[in-house]
Formats: C-alpha cells, sequence, structure tokens
C-alpha cells in the first residue's frame, strides 16, 4: 500500500484488518501473519484500479463480524460476504446514499447492527441492518453545507459520537435524536478555534 493511500481501516474481533487503500481492499490475518489483496473484479465494471474507502462491519445473529459495508468511490457501496467471499449489493433502501454525487462522507454500522450513513447531499441517514428498516431519514440532520458528518466513534459504554465540521455531537441510541456537546463546542467557539472535529478516541 502506498504511504498516504489508506482511506478505512476496521478491526474484526482481534482476527485480522481489513484496510481499505487507493490500491483495493486489503486483509492482514492474525493467525496466519499474511497480508492478502482482495480481488475486486467481480465490482470492478472493467476497472483495472479500484480503490476502496470507508468500512464498516455488520453483525450477525450471534454477534460476529460477518458481512463488510464499503464505499467505492464512483461505483457506490458494495458488500463483502467475510465468509463466503463473495460480493452483494448494498441493501436498495440505502444504495443511492453511496453513489455519486451525494458528496460521501463515511459510513459506521454500531453494535446495534444500524448503519449510520454520512453523505453532504442527505446529511445523516441511520438504516436498521437487521430490521430492513430507516431510522432517521434523510434530510433531518446535517444536510447543510459545511455542517457534514465526517466521521463516527463509539465508545466503550456504546454512546456514539459524532465529529462534524461544525462541533462535536452525540447520538442517543434510545430515541436516535441527536444532541449538541454544548460544553466543548463553546469552548472552541470562545477560544476562537476550529469547530471541525477530526478524530475521536477515549482513554
Amino acid at each position: 500500500i502506498r504511504k498516504g493511500s489508506t482511506y478505512g481501516l476496521f478491526l474484526q474481533e482481534n482476527k485480522a484488518i481489513w484496510i481499505g487503500s487507493a490500491n483495493g481492499l486489503h486483509k492482514l490475518d492474525f493467525n496466519k501473519q499474511v497480508f492478502k489483496k482482495i480481488d475486486l473484479a467481480p465490482v470492478s465494471k472493467g476497472a483495472n484500479l479500484l480503490p476502496v474507502g470507508s468500512i464498516a462491519a455488520e453483525k450477525s445473529s450471534n454477534e460476529s463480524d460477518t458481512r463488510l459495508w464499503m464505499h467505492v468511490p464512483y461505483h457506490g457501496g458494495h458488500v463483502y460476504d467475510i465468509a463466503q467471499r463473495t460480493f452483494e449489493n448494498i441493501p436498495a433502501a440505502v444504495a443511492k446514499y453511496f453513489q455519486p454525487p451525494t458528496n460521501f462522507w463515511d459510513v459506521f454500522i454500531d453494535k446495534n447492527n444500524t448503519a449510520w450513513i454520512a453523505t453532504g447531499q442527505y446529511g445523516l441517514v441511520g438504516y436498521h441492518v437487521s430490521k430492513k428498516q430507516i431510522i432517521v431519514p434523510e434530510k433531518k440532520y446535517f444536510h447543510k453545507d459545511w455542517e457534514w458528518v465526517n466521521g463516527f466513534f463509539e465508545d466503550s459504554k456504546d454512546g456514539i459520537w459524532l465529529q462534524t465540521f461544525n462541533g462535536l455531537f452525540k447520538i442517543d441510541k434510545t430515541t436516535n435524536e441527536i444532541t449538541e456537546v454544548q460544553e466543548l463546542n463553546r469552548v472552541l467557539e470562545s477560544e476562537g478555534l476550529s469547530k471541525s472535529i477530526m478524530g475521536i478516541d477515549e482513554d
């Protein structure tokens, strides 16, 4: 993988790291100590080089990571079945959010198996994978210019935090409502700092 060309990372239950890069989809197998490139020919539509951006993992009934959702720039979204080593289409209900020109930013699947899809054109969309149901509709949150969500973080207490270009926000997983983290955003404003959040972690 070329330096600076990694776009998405996903840690699979301490078994492997999946990497989306300018060169495609890759897997680092911890047990075999093997670094492997996944063949994207089934979804390449004849393209010689197919970059892979954001990666998220769908949970099965036994709560194991079984299917990877991925965004492929200019090709839309695809699902990779880890066990079967086959590709499927992104669910039809959310497929358009992965297609250009939606200004796609990121996709994240939380521990409740809700896929959160962040775009510029439609804002933040929530889709329950198991129930096959939209739970947060388009253009309700973060669809205005430079208020977009650019990343997600789920903490050890299952709280979901949203990093946006206009501050830090949090999802209430009971109601699916979104609240602003005012104590932080006010500090950023008062000190004349940028409210563009580009990374979240916990210690």
